[in-house]
């Protein structure tokens, strides 16, 4: 009786690993987004709403958002890495 050759599986080539990477970078993007464009806004909102005048709020609102737009920017520059030709 013959025995059957068990299956190996196939090494990770490199591809694979810059999959998980951009993955995880990615994931990290958006996580990033959600939280300075949806959650802090909103508790600055709900904070400078009891504080300050609407005027006020309006513009360190605005402030923030500029600012967090400029950061993501950033990060999404540095999180891409050098490209391969």
């Amino acid at each position: 009786m013959a025995t059957e050759p068990k299956t190996a599986v196939p090494p990770r080539s490199s591809g694979d690993e810059r999959w998980d990477g951009a993955a995880l970078r990615g994931l990290a993007a958006v996580v990033l987004s959600l939280i300075m464009f949806i959650v802090i806004p909103d508790r600055l909102v709900t904070y400078l709403s009891r504080h300050v005048i609407p005027a006020a709020r309006d513009l360190i609102v605005l402030a923030w958002v500029t600012f967090a737009f400029l950061c993501m920017c950033w990060a999404f520059v540095r999180l891409q890495g050098r490209r391969e030709s």
